[in-house]
């Protein structure tokens, strides 16, 4: 079968399409698939037997404000339509990933126009994403022809994949649940790897974080956590990995270690060698159903996480008994817990033990099995 994978962010870039779609594409071609892969100017090869068609445009900026992101967006959607309908020879099944909403809205119509059946996997959904942030009035104007568009996308689709339990559900009520498929998220094993666990820890209890602080995140929070730590116990260390210049300057983050962002082996060694992630979440309904990338780094690295507020990803933790969870993003509360669990080894010992347990379902490359199983069952 020849497959066109369609995402903003593909191989050298660490960003949660490049992570999902990466492994997808390195399953395909291996059980036989011709595949190529639609992206932004900097996606590059990540392996043999696969085509790289990139776009003159780069990926959508984070740091754009939204009006300007969403005509990123736009741009790189049009220029990757006109790829997709100008291959030679032409694709059997196109797989769009979202977000980039609007960028994936076009390629959907695109698929259309060519004939070609297409997969849609819905990582965040919008625009429920952008009501929840009150970006987008849900019943004015915008937020209806948004809504419309979604339903469009879907209703067009051969399959849905989704990441996590909540939107498989919102998604069957759309389209029912023999159209919609789960196929979670998980790490890079080939970069975090076994060995990796073997590392010696930092000398410092050390808690990290990698990736962006966007909208999604309580960065303000994380930052009042940090100076009530240092103020309950000075040996505690924050280490934040990635682009955060943003974040940074937003105000004091006391003794906090920031680091550029990692290429994924040495990330995978960073991780490894502190004692607990963290991601604090917004608390908006979106994110109640989100299960961020970047745990599952965590989980890879061995470490048990931190989180915050109820949802999704807390009840995930909880289950596996691999993480510290908190109904609010309380910094008070949550300072004295993180202090309370650096000076229990046995509640640490306990969670590793968990979490070594846990982490050989969550390696992408098993679930990038699943999902090429799924795409070939619509042959």
């Amino acid at each position: 079968m020849k497959v066109g994978i369609i995402t903003s962010e593909f191989y050298p870039m660490k960003a949660a399409a490049a992570s999902r779609t990466g492994p997808w594409s390195d399953a395909m071609v291996q059980r036989g698939h011709d595949v190529s892969i639609l992206t932004s100017r900097e996606g590059k090869v990540s392996g043999e037997n696969l085509r790289i068609v990139n776009s003159r445009f780069p990926t959508p900026s984070n740091r754009a404000g939204l009006g300007r992101r969403f005509l990123q967006e736009i741009r790189l959607g049009r220029d990757l339509s006109r790829l997709l309908e100008g291959l030679s020879p032409k694709v059997d099944l196109a797989i769009i990933t979202s977000p980039p909403f609007f960028m994936a809205s076009l390629c959907a119509r695109a698929s259309k126009r060519a004939g070609i059946p297409y997969v849609f996997d819905v990582r965040d959904r919008y625009p429920a994403v952008l009501f929840d942030l009150g970006v987008v009035a849900s019943e004015g104007i915008i937020g209806r022809t948004l809504s419309r568009i979604e339903t469009r996308n879907y209703a067009g689709a051969r399959l849905l994949t989704t990441v996590t339990s909540g939107l498989t559900k919102d998604l069957e009520k759309s389209v029912g649940s023999v159209k919609v498929a789960k196929v979670i998220n998980g790490f890079d094993g080939r970069h975090f790897t076994e060995e990796n666990l073997s590392r010696p820890k930092r000398q410092s209890f050390t808690i990290a974080y990698h990736g962006r602080l966007g909208r999604f995140y309580e960065v303000d929070a994380l930052r009042r956590i940090i100076l009530e730590v240092e103020k309950l116990d000075g040996e505690v260390r924050f280490v934040l990995a990635g682009e955060l210049e943003e974040a940074r300057s937003s105000g004091d983050w006391g003794a906090t270690e920031f680091i550029e962002e990692l290429p994924l082996s040495m990330l995978a060694e960073f991780l490894s060698e502190c004692h607990l992630g963290i991601c604090l979440l917004k608390e908006t309904e979106a994110m109640t159903k989100a299960l961020p990338a970047k745990v599952f780094d965590f989980l890879g690295a061995g470490l048990p996480v931190l989180t915050s507020p109820m949802g999704e990803l807390s009840a995930f933790l909880l289950k596996r008994g691999v993480g510290l969870t908190f109904e609010r993003t309380d910094p008070l509360a949550i300072a004295s817990a993180i202090v309370a669990f650096k000076n229990d080894p046995g509640r640490q010992e306990r969670m590793a033990t968990n979490v070594r347990t846990l982490r050989p379902s969550l390696d992408r490359r098993f679930q990038s099995v699943r999902f090429a199983e799924h795409l070939e069952s619509l042959e």
